[in-house]
Formats: structure tokens, sequence, C-alpha cells
């Protein structure tokens, strides 16, 4: 119960009622009567708090309102909103780990955590306020299973560094791990609601995408596709030069649009939260950024019309006649290893 009018959110009202640039700050308006607030309840929106008096519960529609809200799970958990995440994703953890059917619960869990965590994408959305909350959930459910996915991909390439200097295929894999990683770091980082006040609606949303597609499926289709096609048609491939122009080129346009998105992602958002920065100035800022991906794009383009022409060279029945018939080595016996590590 408020009694006092010198209560923080009794004044924090006063200042957004009289005053544009608080409001632009703060980013939230102030909506008052029972006919307004059933709008905002058919809307979906989630108010951030709401004030009203004793004799709200002698108006039908206003304690019909606060009724909706309160049976629809609006609470507002203001600064313990982690401490909940956290609790819940502790408690998957226990039973992920701990759990009879560990082994199987384990993929379970990741798949089901990361088929609810598009809702992270809608932080500060006009939506029910539970879509985006149970979208960092899942990405908190999530991190035990990526990390032991993560785990056991780097145990399988540990003490393989010469296999994979000498082994195309395993070069794109090991990117493309690291790109998995990546991208679940983006889009934990942005499912966070500190960071997405920031970097939603900016080049950072583009990224995490870009980097899921690109950096991690991408790169281990292309890795695929070196292994399986001297084996599919019998051909060498016929230009080392054009493989290593391929993923140099893929590493470094990786590389470069990383850094310099998320950078240029960042500054965005922290201009646009600014009231007093025009939105031309923003425009003005990014024209540079927009010039440095597109000349990144260029970059990975010849690589891709690298791979291309060497595709051509093998797959081709025309122009692969010259092309020298591949070599493979006998594998070893795909045994189970007689202690605990990688066979």
């Amino acid at each position: 119960m408020i009694t006092s009018l010198k209560n923080e959110r009794v004044r924090l009202v006063r200042a957004l009622q009289e005053r544009r640039r608080v409001r632009q700050r703060e980013r939230r308006f102030v909506v008052e009567g029972v006919r307004l607030c059933e709008e905002v309840a058919r809307a979906g929106m989630r108010p951030h708090f709401v004030l009203y008096t004793a004799t709200i519960q002698e108006d039908p529609r206003g304690s019909a309102l606060l009724t909706v809200w309160q049976q629809a799970g609006f609470y507002d958990y203001g600064e313990h909103w982690l401490l909940v995440g956290a609790t819940v994703f502790a408690a998957l953890v226990g039973i992920v780990t701990f759990g009879s059917l560990a082994g199987s619960v384990l993929d379970t869990a990741v798949f089901f955590s990361l088929a609810f965590a598009g809702g992270s994408r809608l932080v500060g959305a006009p939506v029910p306020v539970w879509i985006p909350t149970l979208g960092i959930v899942a990405y908190m459910a999530a991190f035990i299973g990526v990390f032991v996915i993560a785990l056991n991909l780097l145990g399988t390439l540990k003490g393989a560094a010469a296999a994979i200097g000498s082994s195309l295929t395993l070069r794109f894999i090991a990117l493309s791990v690291v790109g998995f990683l990546l991208s679940y770091v983006l889009n934990f980082a942005l499912a966070l609601r500190g960071v997405a006040a920031t970097a939603q609606f900016t080049l950072l949303d583009g990224l995490r995408d870009w980097v899921t597609f690109y950096a991690c499926f991408s790169t281990a289709m292309f890795g695929a596709a070196y292994f399986f096609l001297p084996r599919l048609t019998g051909k060498e491939w016929r230009s080392a030069a054009l493989i290593k122009v391929h993923f140099n080129a893929t590493v470094l346009g990786v590389l470069l649009m990383v850094l310099g998105l998320a950078y240029a992602g960042w500054t965005q958002g922290r201009m646009l939260a600014d009231p007093a920065v025009p939105f031309a100035d923003i425009t003005k800022a990014l024209g540079f950024w927009f010039f440095f991906r597109s000349v990144v794009l260029g970059l990975l383009l010849i690589g891709h019309a690298a791979f291309l022409l060497n595709f051509i060279w093998i797959a081709c029945p025309v122009n692969s006649q010259g092309t020298a018939a591949a070599t493979f080595r006998t594998p070893p016996d795909l045994t189970l290893a007689t202690k605990e590590g990688h066979a």
C-alpha cells in the first residue's frame, strides 16, 4: 500500500506525465483509466506496474481487469527475474545430470529448450510477458547440453593439430565448431534483458543469425563437400591453391564480420538509446559499417567462386577428364577404445 506522495513509483509516474525526455529515456508511458487499461490488456501488452485505489474493487470492469492480469501471470519480478530463471535452470541441470535417464534426457532437453528459445527475441515487445521469459529460461536450460556437445566436439579434436593442418575437411569442421559456440554465446547474450535493451533492432540481431547459418552450418557443409565429392566422383580436387583461397577467405571473412558488426551493432544500440542523438546522425555513423559489411561479403564471395570453379572441375564430366583419380587411405578399425576416451 502506498501512503506517501514521495513514493518512488508515484514520483516516476509524475515525471513520465510531465516530461517527454523522461518518457524517451525510460521508454515508458502512462496509461490512465479503466478503458485505456482494457485496451492495453487486449493488445497483450505488459505494464511495468499498476497503481490503483481501493475503490477499483467496486467497479466490475476494473475488478475484472485486475483479476485477468493476476491470473495471466502478471508479476513484476523486477531485478529478481534473473534469479528466477537461474533457479529453473539449476533445477533442470539437476534433473538432466543426476536423473536415471540422464543419457536420453540430455539431448531431449536441449532440443525442447532451443525450440522455445525464439521467444527471447520478443523482449520488450507488446506480447504476454511469459513468452520472452520462456525464451530466456530456454537458453539457460540449453546451456548444459550445449556445453556437453561442445566438450565432446573439442575433445574429439584434441591432440589432432597435425591432422587438422593436413586435412581441409577437419579445418572447416573445426571452424564450424567455433561458429557453433559463438552462435550460442551471441544468442544467449542477446536473450538477456539488459543486453537486449541496447542490442535489439541493431546490426547485432542480423549478426547472430549470420553466425548460426554461415559460420556454423555453411562451413560444416563445405567441409562435408570437400570430403564426399572425391569419394563420389573418384577424382581429386584439381587445384590446391583454390582450396586455400576458399578456406583463408572464409576464416578472414568470419573473423572480420563478427568483430566489425559486433562493435557496430553495440555502438548503434547505444546511439538509439540516447534521445539526444538525431536519427540522421545514427544513419551517417553506420554508413562506414554497411560498406565494411559489403567488402567482407565480397571477400567471402571470392572464396565461394574458388569453390565453384573447383567443383566444376571435379563434378562436370567434360571438365573433369584431366583430373587425377582420387586415392584414399584405408581407415582404421572402428572399434571402441579400451578405456575412457575417444576411439
